[in-house]
């Protein structure tokens, strides 16, 4: 059996296929003028799925070497406030035995006692210093 093409049908058929053409030619255009495959979410929503999770995965990331270098220099603040508070501790250790001994004076124990007041006032200085802030975690 013959089945015949009308020249309707024959001249719709191209439209289609020149209205497909042009839209592919408009998107491909698209894409090269922006650099993006993906410039809207219908054009690909797998792949903008997959897109978002990328970039979160990549805040997160950045994010945690934000606090990872946060950590670090709290943490050598807090090893250099430790290594003077226990020089501190060093020094009172030292003046208290020193005036222990039966060579000691009143006088030379205020002296003593003023600065251990001066070591205690600067070992809690040092605390503060490494006491954390309100900091991005």
């Amino acid at each position: 059996m013959v089945t015949r093409i009308t020249n309707q049908a024959q001249q719709a058929n191209s439209l289609q296929n020149i209205f497909r053409i042009t839209e592919k030619l408009f998107k491909t255009q698209q894409e090269i003028a922006t650099g993006k495959r993906i410039n809207r979410p219908s054009d690909d929503p797998a792949g903008i799925r997959d897109a978002l999770l990328l970039r979160t995965n990549l805040n997160q990331s950045n994010q945690f070497v934000k606090n990872i270098v946060n950590n670090r220099i709290f943490i050598e603040a807090s090893d250099t406030s430790l290594n003077s508070i226990n020089l501190s501790l060093i020094r009172a250790k030292e003046l208290s035995v020193s005036e222990l001994g039966g060579v000691s004076t009143a006088e030379t124990r205020n002296f003593a006692a003023l600065e251990i007041d001066q070591l205690i006032s600067q070992a809690v200085s040092y605390t503060h210093l490494t006491l954390p802030t309100n900091r991005e975690v």
